[in-house]
């Protein structure tokens, strides 16, 4: 069970709902239902939020794994080994901290 909650349907449904997000602001902004900025704020929070959902299934699928895995009982059973939680932290976190200094300057003024 811990084998098939690793198959790549994870980043598929994520990218399939990054997707359905972007299409439903862009459409809802262009027929005027919302704003050009409330689109764009809408859809950097549902990119960041589908990120922090894949993130949090990636955790607990690790956490999983180090519980009930092949080697459970070893010593280092707590250390979580989540690529997608290192690469969200190497390169979005840098990322969406430059992206919101700058929109942050741009509606200071």
């Amino acid at each position: 069970m811990l084998r098939a909650a690793r198959a790549p349907h994870a980043g598929k449904v994520g990218l399939a709902l990054i997707a359905v997000i972007l299409l439903a602001v862009a459409g809802t902004e262009n027929l005027g239902l919302i704003s050009f900025i409330s689109a764009g704020f809408l859809a950097f929070a549902g990119l960041t939020g589908t990120l922090f959902l894949l993130c949090l299934y990636d955790l607990v699928v690790s956490v999983f794994e180090l519980r009930y895995g092949p080697g459970a009982g070893r010593p280092d059973r707590f250390r979580i080994a989540s690529d997608v939680v290192q690469e969200y932290v190497r390169w979005l976190s840098p990322l969406g901290f430059v992206v919101g200094i700058i929109v942050g300057h741009y509606f200071w003024q």
